[in-house]
């Protein structure tokens, strides 16, 4: 039986868990046939390809913002270039 300091903390032999019903689930760290150094973030084809679409996808998205925004600003530019033009003359 564990003591306790009068701030509380245990002192004396470390408390265990204890399995009082064997439906209980006993505290593995993993499980059978998993080997946690082995694990890969992504899947990998048998053909040896691995790409992750959703990495691939999010980047398509990125990219496609990017494009429209400069081509935004560059119409935007070009509109006040020509009223620029246009007043001038």
């Amino acid at each position: 039986m564990p003591t306790f300091a009068p701030d509380g903390a245990a002192t004396g032999s470390a408390l265990a868990a204890v399995r009082t019903d064997p439906n209980h689930l006993a505290g593995a760290s993993g499980r059978a046939g998993e080997d946690q150094r082995n694990a890969h973030r992504f899947e990998v084809t048998p053909s040896g390809n691995a790409v992750s679409l959703e990495d691939e996808m999010l980047k398509v998205a990125q990219n496609q913002s990017d494009y429209q925004l400069a081509a935004s600003l560059y119409q935007k530019s070009l509109q006040m270039l020509r009223t620029a033009v246009s007043r001038r003359g």
